[in-house]
């Protein structure tokens, strides 16, 4: 009974991905400005780098050189790359705390941007600091099913991938 109960419970993990979900950034001044800097990250385009080094407000570009600024982009997209966001934190128009996910590797981190309150709303400030979860902390553990109920939606998920012309050994 032990070995069906595992091999139960294996199938029904693989059957069911695990991934976070995707979610959608705030049309403000900081959200608008963490996606460019996200669309900078998944590419590897020196243009699309110079371009976000160009929307930095002056005090931040002011601090280090434009040299410095841009080997801080490679290093966000050596660590991070592509990334979706899979929870936003804290925001207000000029200020945003998100979690992402980098596609590449599945690490998270929580990326924090300031944009100056005027037009053209320069980016003022930005860190990032990795994460353990989707949402900065790992997902809670849920209990286990009764054997009934994992044997019903086991079945239940075995119908529709068969229905789907799925075939294998159980």
């Amino acid at each position: 009974m032990k070995t069906i109960r595992m091999l139960v419970m294996l199938l029904t993990l693989a059957a069911a991905p695990l991934r976070a979900q995707t979610v959608a950034l705030p049309h403000t001044p900081a959200g608008d400005a963490l996606g460019r800097v996200l669309a900078t990250l998944a590419t590897r385009d020196a243009a699309s780098a110079e371009a976000l080094v160009g929307t930095y407000a002056a005090g931040l570009a002011q601090r280090s050189s434009r040299e410095h600024h841009l080997e801080m982009i490679e290093r966000l997209r050596a660590d991070i790359g592509a990334a979706e966001v899979t929870g936003v934190d804290a925001q207000t128009p000029t200020s945003i705390a998100a979690h992402v996910r980098s596609r590449g590797q599945g690490d998270y981190f929580v990326l924090r941007l300031t944009v100056d309150a005027a037009p053209p709303h320069g980016i003022a400030g930005m860190s990032v600091d990795q994460a353990d979860g989707p949402g900065g902390a790992a997902p809670p553990a849920k209990a286990p099913l009764p054997d009934d109920e994992m044997a019903r939606r086991l079945g239940a998920r075995l119908g529709r991938l068969g229905a789907l012309g799925f075939s294998g050994v159980v």
